[in-house]
């Protein structure tokens, strides 16, 4: 599944995403991947790198398989990796960067 993410994003490369705001672009990855499996947003991490909670971007689900998706703005956060690492049982994970836009993959 984690190709089959890789390949509708490829759509986005080559642009930038600054001045759409972060709930719109994340609306935008949604809608792109919306036909791939379920889609969850905001979902919860019980530490975020600092000891509190925190809220992964998206998890998307297909079949026995679950990637953890974190958007960051300019440039990947410590905390975001983090927070995906924090996740449990998943098939893959990735991280994006909306300006410029970029993704990386940062499975285990």
């Amino acid at each position: 599944m984690i190709d089959e993410i890789k390949t509708k994003l490829k759509v986005l490369e080559g642009n930038d995403y600054e001045e759409m705001k972060s709930k719109d672009f994340e609306n935008l990855v949604c809608d792109l991947l919306k036909n791939i499996g379920e889609i969850k947003r905001q979902v919860w991490v019980n530490d975020r790198g600092d000891g509190r909670r925190g809220k992964i971007d998206l998890v998307i689900k297909k079949e026995n398989e679950k990637v953890g998706v974190e958007i960051d703005r300019i440039s990947p956060r410590k905390k975001s990796i983090f927070k995906l690492n924090q996740l449990q049982n998943m098939t893959g994970l990735l991280l994006i960067v909306r300006s410029p836009f970029s993704l990386l993959d940062i499975s285990k």
